[in-house]
């Protein structure tokens, strides 16, 4: 839409999951930027990761989303969603806290029919 590019893992090919997920793999949002600007496009917005980040590179900026179910960044393991706003040429991304209860997650999870071992990755999200 306008200036965004979005697509679930990153800008690559149909098939490639490779995460942008940290500042040591800037390698990745900068080749994920020039991917998006060759393309046309000022900014590019990944999920996947399930943290939220941005990239400002040289050829465009990258956005990554965090998550409601399976919140995985390090800095907050609060479930997010994120507003998105474009204004011409400009994106902004504001990620927004959801208020929940990681134990009432947690006990949601251990009844359903997951296996255990479905059931404790999931619950380490939360933990």
């Amino acid at each position: 839409m306008g200036p965004l590019f979005v697509a679930h893992a990153n800008p690559f090919a149909y098939g490639d999951w490779r995460y942008i997920r940290s500042a040591e793999e800037a390698e990745e949002a900068e080749e994920a930027a020039e991917t998006v600007a060759a393309r046309g496009f000022l900014y590019g917005l990944f999920g996947h990761v399930h943290r939220h980040r941005r990239y400002d590179c040289a050829a465009a900026t990258i956005f990554t989303l965090g998550s409601l179910g399976q919140p995985r960044d390090d800095r907050a393991r609060t479930p997010k969603w994120a507003m998105i706003e474009i204004r011409g040429d400009i994106v902004t991304i504001e990620s927004r806290d959801i208020d929940f209860d990681p134990e009432d997650q947690m006990h949601a999870i251990r009844a359903t029919t997951l296996s255990a071992a479905t059931q404790e990755r999931l619950c380490g999200y939360f933990a």
